[in-house]
């Protein structure tokens, strides 16, 4: 059922192999997704917490606090952009490639 809508899909008993591979794909990209998520929250708070200790320890008389604020960001925002290129995984190739074609 996909959304209000029921349907049922006929296959031939010869495929049937073949479609349990591809349940078995889409199980684990599914798999993969959610860990890739979970990893990105914890990037994310571990940023977080990094930049509150460091606030914290960063005295406010301190002449170089827009370095310092700069030299942060810009190290965050990058470590960020690398953790969502490891994580935000768009080609699955190599999941078929394990379940299918074996």
């Amino acid at each position: 059922m996909i959304g209000s809508q029921a349907f049922s899909i006929d296959v031939h008993k010869k495929h049937i192999e073949e479609l349990k591979d591809l349940y078995k794909a889409l199980i684990r990209i599914s798999e993969i997704c959610r860990e890739n998520e979970v990893s990105m929250e914890y990037a994310e708070k571990s940023l977080n917490l990094a930049s509150s200790t460091l606030g914290r320890s960063v005295s406010n008389q301190d002449a170089n606090v827009v370095d310092n604020f700069r030299v942060l960001n810009e190290t965050a925002f990058n470590w960020l952009m690398n953790s969502r290129k490891k994580y935000n995984v768009k080609d699955f190739g190599y999941v078929f490639e394990k379940y299918i074609n074996n």
